[in-house]
């Protein structure tokens, strides 16, 4: 996509206030690590690109799907902590 992410990860002994950008954020939802690393909130589903069926791979968190380069930075998440996408 030509666009560099920055992830970042803390903790944090109370919730900070969040705001997120509206014209890059839908919306935000929170999870717990136990959440994350849930394998059966890995999923998949088929769409078409181009006329041709493929796999997304998602996760379904807080009541919907979370897929594209959120999904791969949280992936990769998983696997820095030792819980690798199945």
């Amino acid at each position: 996509s030509g666009f560099t992410l920055q992830p970042v990860v803390g903790l944090c002994e109370q919730t900070p206030p969040l705001r997120p950008t509206t014209d890059e954020v839908e919306r935000i939802i929170e999870v717990t690590i136990d959440d994350l690393l849930d394998a059966s909130r890995l999923r998949t589903r088929e769409t078409l690109r181009d006329g041709s069926p493929f796999l997304v791979p998602y996760f379904d968190l807080g009541g919907g799907e979370v897929w594209g380069a959120t999904a791969m930075v949280l992936a990769e998440f998983r696997a820095l902590i030792g819980f690798p996408v199945l």
